[in-house]
């Protein structure tokens, strides 16, 4: 029995640290999301109006069908820029090989605890197991070098964001051309 060989857990000190740094990563994901869906859906509704306005469509049929096909396709958007980057998003070793790479200092020290942390290949010698105590211990003194607000900036969000404001600005241009004839091309895409 004192032969088994126990798997390396995450310390605290950096559990804590990475679920703080993967939690930014995923509200910063679902809003990058979201500003993507929602300026698809701004673009996709000007284009259903302005189809809507130069071929005066009377069937509700197809202006239901410009309506649903917008909302579609600024789900479809959402799910595509979130969906992925949320299933990868919850590993350990991710996190740990963002904080690697944002703090050079570490040397790669936390992807390496948290690779052993998930791993099935864990350290069969003694000498092995002294290494990976001897690099835990050093990432952990070393994780007052990582803050996560330091790790994950929102810098992913501005080109979403820039391109929900240019779509804004085009739907607020284009209902300012004539708001009489564009405000009811509005009630009828909705």
């Amino acid at each position: 029995m004192s032969n088994m060989i126990n798997k390396p857990t995450l310390p605290s000190a950096m559990e804590k640290k990475l679920r703080s740094i993967l939690q930014r990563q995923a509200v910063l994901t679902l809003l990058r999301a979201v500003a993507i869906g929602a300026a698809v859906l701004i673009a996709s509704m000007v284009f259903a109006m302005i189809i809507d306005w130069g071929f005066t469509l009377f069937s509700t049929g197809v202006r239901t069908l410009l309506s649903v096909s917008s909302v579609l396709l600024a789900v479809a958007a959402l799910v595509a820029s979130a969906g992925p980057r949320l299933l990868t998003l919850f590993r350990w070793t991710r996190a740990a090989n963002h904080v690697d790479t944002e703090v050079p200092e570490l040397e790669e020290r936390w992807t390496t605890v948290a690779s052993f942390a998930e791993s099935e290949h864990q350290p069969r010698t003694d000498t092995e197991k002294a290494m990976l105590q001897q690099v835990t211990s050093e990432a952990v003194v070393m994780g007052q070098l990582v803050q996560p607000t330091r790790v994950v900036r929102p810098t992913s969000l501005q080109p979403a964001g820039l391109s929900l404001v240019v779509c804004s600005l085009v739907l607020a241009v284009f209902l300012s051309l004539n708001w009489s004839k564009t405000s009811i091309l509005l009630q009828r895409f909705w």
